[in-house]
């Protein structure tokens, strides 16, 4: 479709929108496609379109883990706004409410919505609180830090004392983990993205 679209002389995706609605809505729906398309979509913003895909994509079980995927190649990209839109659909569509992926697409979609405005960052961050336990070790060091920053940000110093506590605790089991002898050194030890101290 691109190659037909750059031969007839007009922009890549000008028929984007034309192929959700004349082809995909009515075709069965096959990853191996769908998945460079919302990728190429994210590349040109073309947002719409992405939310028309993933709905259709939705309506059938078994997509929610690819949807994932993607979401976080995306993320990886600095795709943001495109990445969120598969985040909020994977959040929306999980049925094990416990689950790390769950608590890893809020996390993602907390990050995302950080901004420089402050007064704007309080609600995303009371609303993610709830899902960092649900967070693997390492990942909870990183969001308590980045919740602690936003609560600090906020002048909410009680918020910022109880994050740094939880930090404290999981930092010093990390910490201990890591310089533990008997560790299996072949074993793949995942990091937080800053020192632990």
């Amino acid at each position: 479709m691109d190659r037909i679209t750059a031969a007839m002389g007009h922009p890549v995706g000008h028929y984007y929108e034309r192929y959700v609605t004349e082809y995909l809505t009515e075709a069965n729906p096959n990853w191996r496609r769908m998945s460079p398309f919302i990728h190429n979509c994210a590349k040109l913003n073309k947002l719409d379109c992405i939310h028309e895909v993933v709905n259709l994509l939705m309506d059938k079980l078994g997509y929610s883990e690819s949807l994932f995927e993607l979401a976080e190649e995306l993320f990886k990209e600095a795709l943001h706004e495109a990445a969120a839109i598969l985040y909020e659909n994977v959040a929306v569509s999980e049925k094990k409410q416990y689950s790390e992926q769950l608590a890893l697409c809020q996390y993602r979609l907390f990050t995302i919505r950080i901004g420089n405005e402050q007064s704007r960052n309080f609600e995303p961050a009371c609303y993610f609180q709830p899902y960092v336990k649900r967070l693997d070790e390492v990942d909870q060091l990183d969001a308590l830090k980045d919740l602690a920053n936003v609560y600090r940000s906020l002048r909410g110093w009680d918020k910022v004392e109880e994050n740094a506590k939880k930090m404290k605790i999981k930092a010093e089991i990390q910490y201990a983990l890591s310089h533990e002898e008997k560790r299996n050194h072949r074993e793949p030890i995942k990091k937080t993205r800053n020192l632990l101290f």
